[in-house]
């Protein structure tokens, strides 16, 4: 059944993404207009990943709502939908499931084509729709994903130029957040980058700090903005050394190989600089307690090697004597323990028949577990709705429909989820007035990046210190974070911009995009506009909306090629696979 025989209706493209925690559905139409971008994001506890059976228990329970409340806004039914599109890899096997037995049953109940696609492909062809380049160079960085992507148009195929060799960067920093006990409400990623914002306040603060105890004018800054050691108090002074411990830049590893990059070594330097606040004196304490207890027990031990086997031999004797006599008793009452025991085993049969018979009827009733850290969920900060437009559910909270779920169905149940749901009702990013930086030496400034003239971080805070606040009341944990963050921000999106570098040599190429969850970091934005400016190159950006997983980039892939393939009958029943190591260099690229 193909989409083209449907004269005189409007054609309408459902897209279904579910490759990790992100569970999307959008629907686009025939002009490639985005009508409804829907997405759901399952938050495990703090210091917790991913776990793949919580994370289909999610989207199984969340899928049927999405779809129907994207068909109501559109105000058309499921029969009106002339093509089905979802995630065939990679990802979790979990995930990709829910999606994948979705578009079986509606295959099977409405006969509609559906098309598997690639979740890099779509990452790559969603980015270059909207930044309107031709042939950039992308890079892809996510969750599960690090590549350098060029687009071979005598293979028909994105080849990967370069790579990471162990694991994806977003998987270093949500390693990091778990480590450093940050919250993954909305993402581990973006509450990074907060805390790597404040490093610049603490600088400020430093600064603003020493210009008032100096009382230093303005011209003598002017002239010279370094200061006199010699000028400085002892409390100045002790103060400054406890305020460079944590503006200092940490070392971390950086490893390049050509044009592929590895993260190995990260966990061990980020543990290293957090172990004062990972309570470690505890637990030395109790290793050497245990040492000492185990010596003194040695001592005693040997002294008492003697006595211990006086005991044995003594117990031997006893247990001896007990067998002789004993023996001719139970001769004697065979018959009889025989007789009790077959009474005694249909009363426990009765007593087990009426307890399975309780078991079923309450079953029902069983509740499941409360959740000790619903308060560590629902503390949102204002500046992640004002920038994600979301609000963060508690899935056991009881004024929740999901509650009743657990209740009635034991999947909930077995599943034991203790995370919650962030919600984002339409995430459509409106780029009609968007242009690339390199266009006309300008950059247009909108919701998807910032200005490379001055540091986004400190335009932030104005000149009379606005912003200080914070920092003063933060913790030495706290600074700790915030520098850590900083530090490994700038170490790997420093590989990244030098491998970049290399691509656009290796290629000639004067285009360059960012795709996937970890493109939408200011900080990377900042750092690849900087390094477009001395190349004379465009860039190409996107905000959370596109460049997170989503439903609109499976539907838009999903249909180029539909529109492109030579046999349509092809997309059947019998075609709808999953397949979780479905690399981008397997994809043969037909509507180019």
């Amino acid at each position: 059944m193909e989409v083209d025989k449907k004269n005189g209706k409007k054609k309408y493209i459902l897209g279904i993404e579910g490759s990790a925690n992100k569970l999307g559905i959008s629907i686009i139409n025939e002009d490639m207009n985005i009508l409804v971008n829907m997405r759901r994001t399952y938050i495990s506890e703090i210091g917790c990943g991913f776990i793949p059976r919580e994370i289909s228990a999610h989207h199984k329970y969340y899928i049927i709502d999405m779809i129907k409340s994207c068909l109501k806004k559109v105000n058309i039914k499921i029969s009106d939908i002339t093509l089905i599109c979802y995630t065939k890899g990679p990802g979790i096997g979990s995930a990709l499931y829910i999606g994948y037995n979705i578009a079986k049953i509606l295959y099977s109940y409405f006969n509609i084509p559906v098309v598997g696609v690639n979740h890099c492909i779509a990452h790559i062809e969603m980015g270059i729709f909207i930044t309107k380049l031709y042939n950039p160079i992308v890079l892809y960085v996510s969750g599960s994903n690090t590549q350098i992507i060029y687009y071979n148009d005598h293979k028909k195929k994105y080849e990967i130029i370069g790579e990471t060799l162990d694991i994806a960067i977003g998987n270093v920093i949500d390693r990091s957040a778990r480590i450093l006990k940050i919250s993954n409400a909305p993402s581990p990623g973006y509450n990074v980058e907060l805390l790597a914002r404040k490093k610049y306040l603490l600088n400020i603060m430093k600064r603003n700090n020493n210009k008032n105890k100096n009382n230093i004018t303005k011209e003598q800054e002017m002239k010279d903005n370094d200061f006199n050691p010699n000028e400085l108090n002892d409390e100045q002074i002790n103060d400054n050394k406890k305020m460079e411990d944590f503006t200092e830049l940490l070392f971390f590893p950086y490893t390049i190989k050509g044009m592929d990059i590895s993260f190995s070594g990260y966990d061990f330097y980020i543990t290293k600089y957090f172990s004062k606040y990972m309570n470690k004196k505890s637990k030395t304490l109790n290793k050497l307690e245990k040492q000492t207890t185990n010596q003194g027990c040695n001592e005693k031990r040997k002294d008492n090697q003697y006595d211990n086997k006086i005991k044995c031999n003594q117990k031997k004797q006893q247990q001896e004597k007990e067998k002789d006599t004993y023996s001719n008793i139970n001769k004697k009452c065979k018959i009889e323990n025989v007789s009790q025991q077959t009474i005694e085993s249909n009363q426990n049969n009765n007593n087990m028949y009426n307890q399975n018979k309780l078991g079923k009827e309450t079953f029902k009733n069983i509740e499941p577990l409360k959740d000790n850290y619903k308060n560590d969920y629902v503390k949102v900060k204002e500046d992640i709705r004002d920038n994600h437009n979301g609000t963060v559910q508690n899935i056991n909270d009881d004024n929740n429909s999901s509650n009743n779920y657990q209740k009635s169905n034991k999947l909930f149940y077995v599943a034991g989820l203790k995370g919650n749901s962030y919600y984002e009702d339409n995430i459509i990013f409106e780029s009609e007035h968007k242009e690339n930086y390199g266009e006309n030496d300008e950059y247009i400034d909108d919701n998807c990046s910032i200005e490379t003239a001055s540091d986004f971080y400190e335009k932030s805070v104005n000149e009379e210190g606005e912003g200080e606040e914070d920092v003063i009341d933060l913790t030495e944990e706290e600074k700790r974070k915030i520098q850590i963050c900083y530090s490994l921000q700038h170490h790997i999106f420093s590989m990244l911009i030098e491998i970049t570098e290399r691509a656009i040599a290796f290629t000639n190429s004067k285009e360059v995009i960012i795709v996937g969850g970890v493109g939408c970091n200011l900080f990377l934005q900042n750092m690849m506009k900087k390094m477009a400016k001395q190349k004379n190159i465009k860039i190409g950006f996107m905000d959370h909306s596109y460049c997170v997983d989503n439903g609109a980039m499976i539907a838009y892939t999903g249909y180029l090629e539909y529109l492109h393939a030579k046999n349509k009958d092809i997309y059947n029943f019998n075609n709808i696979t999953i397949h979780q190591r479905y690399r981008t260099d397997d994809v043969f690229v037909t509507w180019k």
